[in-house]
């Protein structure tokens, strides 16, 4: 990843990353190696992140300044939470909320196994499918 790219925290191992789930573009600076990710969501400010823990938003995408919750007033433990790829076009996102939707309730056959794994990295379990879900919906929410 190069500066200017945005990213969101993403860690594989640990689901209480204190930054998981926000957004931010990677500004160039560096501490000890580690590079640093200006938030771009409501609460601002930056953070130093392992670049393993960081997942790159397509390129495709509109710049998403926030991702905020249904309701009206922000709720300080919502975490974004989207999955390890999110897919690069609409329709794309659009399956891919369609497939969530589905996992949610029951098991997908093999052949829609495999196309959710293609587009979003992985086949998840079913509450890990509903978070994603929401995730993509606000994705595709902000790039309207």
């Amino acid at each position: 990843m190069y500066p200017g790219d945005m990213c969101i925290v993403d860690p594989a191992n640990s689901k209480k990353h204190k930054y998981r789930g926000r957004i931010g573009r990677l500004d160039g600076t560096q501490r000890k190696g580690i590079p640093r990710l200006c938030f771009t969501d409501k609460k601002g400010g930056y953070g130093y992140i392992n670049p393993v823990d960081l997942s790159p938003l397509p390129a495709n995408l509109p710049a998403i300044t926030s991702i905020k919750s249904s309701s009206q007033k922000p709720h300080p433990t919502f975490p974004v939470d989207l999955p390890p790829k999110v897919p690069g076009d609409k329709d794309s996102l659009q399956r891919a909320i369609c497939l969530l939707g589905n996992r949610t309730k029951s098991e997908l056959k093999q052949k829609h196994q495999t196309e959710l794994r293609e587009l979003i990295g992985t086949y998840p379990n079913a509450q890990r499918a509903a978070d994603w879900k929401k995730g993509l919906k606000q994705v595709v929410k902000q790039s309207d």
